[in-house]
């Protein structure tokens, strides 16, 4: 978008901390200087803008997130599922929140606990055919064949073009 505007990130940086001056919980100008300071490569700054966001807007749930999936693209899976828990005991039942704490248990060799974080979320969108493959993948890594074929036969029924699910049914 910069480069459409023609602007620099410096001047967008300018123009956000100006925002934040007006109005210093302005979430938008926050994750705004998370971004910039990411296509910049400064993981730092990033993670203090992110945290920051986090701190000011309690009740969203976007800073967060973003915390949780730095610290996976970081390679930090302890510290991404330590953010994700948080997460998911604040805000129980975002589909959101569920499906990157499940994601991270995986990465951490939670399969049990992605498992339940999987039929839970999977509970709250039964015709998600991309949950029910997810929760069919965890129970075949935890040795769970029997388990996993019903999960890839219920997905392959709500998408029969998805071919991951039918492959995974296949050699379950």
């Amino acid at each position: 978008q910069l480069e459409a505007t023609g602007r620099s990130i410096a001047s967008e940086e300018a123009r956000l901390e100006t925002v934040l001056e007006k109005q210093p919980q302005h979430l938008g100008a926050m994750m705004g200087l998370a971004a910039l300071a990411e296509r910049r490569e400064d993981a730092g700054t990033l993670l203090e803008w992110l945290e920051r966001a986090q701190d000011a807007n309690p009740a969203s749930v976007q800073p967060g997130l973003a915390i949780a999936l730095h610290h996976l693209k970081e390679g930090d899976v302890l510290q991404g599922l330590a953010v994700a828990v948080n997460l998911s005991g604040r805000f129980p039942d975002n589909p959101k929140v569920l499906e990157v704490l499940a994601r991270t248990q995986l990465l951490a060799g939670e399969e049990t606990n992605a498992i339940r974080t999987l039929e839970q979320l999977s509970n709250q969108n039964p015709e998600n055919h991309m949950i029910l493959y997810l929760v069919g993948s965890a129970k075949m890594k935890s040795g769970d064949l029997v388990g996993a074929r019903p999960a890839f036969r219920d997905a392959v029924d709500l998408k029969p073009e998805c071919i991951e699910a039918r492959y995974h049914l296949a050699i379950a």
